[in-house]
């Protein structure tokens, strides 16, 4: 079971707050959402080639950004946070009340 089949049967109103909590380093410096949907097709992909195709930008460009959420504390190779990570974009970007949204993905 993916993320997505799993996030579908959890009350993402609940999980909005710590989501946001988690992600609270990532959302103050991330103004255009290009951090967050990067995390998640990351956290989807796995490696920078197949991000860089999913988001339609360079190669570098992932890894630049990679390098940005690795240093405000969202490692998604770190198995303790992998997880976490992965719910807490999901429910973000698929909040319509986003500016992030699912259209952003």
């Amino acid at each position: 079971m993916g993320p997505a089949r799993l996030l579908a049967a959890l009350p993402t109103d609940a999980l909005r707050a710590p989501a946001k909590a988690l992600l609270a380093p990532v959302l103050r410096t991330d103004r255009d959402g290009s951090l967050l949907r990067t995390l998640a097709a990351w956290l989807d992909a796995g490696a920078a080639s197949a991000v860089a195709a999913r988001l339609g930008v360079h190669r570098d460009t992932a890894t630049a950004r990679m390098e940005r959420l690795r240093a405000l504390g969202c490692d998604p190779d770190d198995p303790a946070l992998r997880l976490a990570l992965h719910l807490a974009c999901r429910v973000l970007l698929e909040d319509p009340d986003s500016p992030d949204g699912p259209s952003a993905m």
